[in-house]
């Protein structure tokens, strides 16, 4: 899994979800801060999931984290 493939497949509203994953900010704290349902960011998540090939919000942060964002 490289960085500019997935990178290229994000949204620009999936790599804001991204970012404040990886700061720890919770469903409720996303959708509150992006003036999103939690319905809608738990998809963008799912979406992400998929994307990245991850399980985890865990695993978004830490992916996150290696490859310094998106």
């Amino acid at each position: 899994m490289g960085k500019l493939p997935n990178a290229a497949r994000m949204t620009k509203r999936e790599r804001e979800i991204v970012v404040l994953i990886a700061e720890g900010m919770s469903n409720k704290g996303i959708a509150q801060r992006l003036n999103l349902s939690i319905f809608t960011v738990k998809s963008h998540i799912h979406n992400i999931l998929e994307k990245m090939a991850l399980h985890s919000r865990l695993e978004i942060a830490t992916h996150s984290f290696e490859n310094k964002g998106l």
